[in-house]
């Protein structure tokens, strides 16, 4: 997957990835792209962030996060 590529995947294809843009997990969760942002800066969603962009978001930080909450 390439971060740069804006395209719309499907649920389905998303569930297929090891890796997320904030978008597109915010696709995947049904949530404000801004809550997974903000969990991301905060330190509660571990991320790859370089220079206060989030690069990208692994599937198994997701699910840590998500079991947390």
């Amino acid at each position: 997957m390439e971060f740069g590529d804006h395209s719309h995947k499907s649920k389905v294809e998303l569930l297929m990835e090891d890796r997320y843009s904030p978008e597109e997990l915010a696709t995947l969760l049904d949530m404000n792209v801004n809550v997974i942002r903000d969990a991301c800066h905060e330190g509660d969603l571990k991320s790859r962030i370089v220079n206060h962009d989030i690069v990208s978001i692994e599937r198994k930080d997701v699910l840590a996060w998500l079991d947390s909450r």
